[in-house]
């Protein structure tokens, strides 16, 4: 049979080795040969050695050449965009404790109404059977501070679930400053599994840009959370995203920082990092800081591939599977404390319906021209290899205002860890090797 690469292989040689890492979009697998000096790259199928030809076929890196594999992408993408699962995004409170410099929200609400809640459960109720699973994310605002109704909720949607044989899960974005000891283990029974928390890298750093609403320092508050969970909860069921916003200062400190976490959690593996730049998601908060946003990863990168560290990097490399937005996803609401819903979080502008009596009535023609929403107007996304599973999808909000008010197409924003694929898989290879199939 006559074999090729799959066309939606990445492949990036790690310097001063014989190393050469191998990145599927398609199959989001990573792979690494050796030797492979730089005399034999490009490879050619011709001249892979046979002992390695078997597991490369095995893993999809090399496919029959008679497959169109722009098909298998097609399948994957409409597999992910017309999911059976039942997902919330659920605001429990648009109130916040902390005055966060980048922030776009005003906070002009608080909790979530009675009556809201009682709709979602009844919701639930009634629909359940239509889907295969649920999941919810608790979101805000800071969603901690409606605990009760957060706890409510949860009760009822796991006893719906559990008498319909439907499964269960939850995460949670949360500032970490309320996730003490007692409100994790609850939350835990309510089967949370999967914690955002931001740190804006060290003390100083963080505090200046997430502090409190009266101003006071929020580091130390949450790390001692951090430093509870890691020290007094058994379970390995959960995992703590620690996510950390990049500005010019953070940058600057990012090497102390790094230290620091992995000092403290680098030797738990329920614990993983992710970086991310600082967007401009409006509002007037922004304008104060905005000289110290940054145009480029590299610097970050470059400072997680030197040194020796040794941390869990697990979240990094979820964020390159498929480059598809979540929220592109069908049957994937967001519900907000009056009871509006939206199809982003984001996108709070854009009301697509109203949550009543039990209800989701939704605006099916806003519905259908969110799906139905891709980039092929776009020369530069139609030329892409990976066109045929994301369609611009990586980030449908700005999909969205790339249709109403053309734009840069780099706007769009495809997958940030794309733009920085020979790095991410140089970082995910030096911490995570046993990610990383042996070809």
């Amino acid at each position: 049979m006559e074999l090729k690469f799959s066309k939606f292989n990445h492949y990036t040689y790690i310097d001063k080795t014989e190393t050469l890492l191998l990145y599927n979009k398609l199959r989001n697998t990573m792979g690494y040969l050796q030797p492979i000096s730089l005399r034999n790259l490009p490879l050619s199928i011709d001249t892979v050695p046979e002992k390695m030809m078997g597991r490369l076929r095995d893993h999809g890196f090399v496919v029959p050449a008679s497959i169109d594999e722009s098909i298998q992408g097609d399948d994957l993408h409409e597999k992910i965009i017309n999911s059976s699962s039942l997902h919330f995004t659920i605001l429990t409170s648009e109130s916040c404790n902390f005055g966060c410099q980048y922030c776009f929200d005003d906070f002009q609400r608080s909790h979530i109404k009675e009556s809201v809640i009682q709709d979602l459960i009844t919701y639930a109720k009634r629909n359940i059977g239509q889907y295969t699973e649920m999941n919810v994310a608790w979101f805000g605002g800071e969603p901690l501070l409606a605990r009760d109704s957060l706890y409510t909720l949860s009760e009822a949607f796991i006893d719906i679930c559990r008498k319909t044989s439907r499964r269960y899960s939850a995460s949670i974005t949360t500032n970490g400053y309320l996730l003490d000891y007692e409100t994790f283990k609850r939350l835990l029974r309510y089967r949370v599994f999967e914690y955002i928390i931001t740190i804006d890298g060290t003390a100083k750093t963080h505090n200046a840009s997430r502090p409190l609403k009266n101003g006071g320092g929020t580091f130390h508050k949450i790390i001692e959370n951090l430093r509870c969970i890691r020290d007094h909860v058994k379970s390995q069921q959960f995992r703590i995203v620690l996510r950390t916003n990049i500005t010019t200062d953070v940058l600057e400190n990012l090497h102390d920082y790094l230290s620091f976490v992995q000092e403290e959690f680098g030797k738990d593996n329920r614990f993983t990092y992710l970086f991310s730049p600082v967007y401009d998601w409006g509002g007037d908060r922004i304008n104060a800081m905005r000289g110290k946003l940054i145009d480029s990863m590299s610097d970050v990168y470059a400072t997680l591939a030197e040194g020796d560290w040794q941390l869990n990097m697990s979240a990094l490399q979820g964020q390159l599977s498929h480059a598809i937005c979540s929220y592109a996803q069908k049957n994937t609401y967001t519900v907000n404390t009056l009871g509006d819903v939206f199809l982003c979080p984001q996108l709070q502008e854009y009301p697509i319906g109203k949550l009543i009596n039990g209800k989701l009535e939704i605006d099916e023609y806003k519905a259908a021209y969110w799906y139905s929403l891709s980039a092929k107007a776009i020369e530069g996304c139609k030329s892409c290899t990976d066109y045929s599973i994301c369609k611009g999808k990586s980030c449908v909000r700005n999909l969205l205002f790339f249709n109403k008010n053309p734009m840069d197409p780099a706007q769009l924003n495809c997958g940030r860890e794309y733009a920085y694929l020979n790095d991410v898989l140089k970082v995910l290879y030096k911490m995570n090797k046993d990610s990383f199939i042996e070809l």
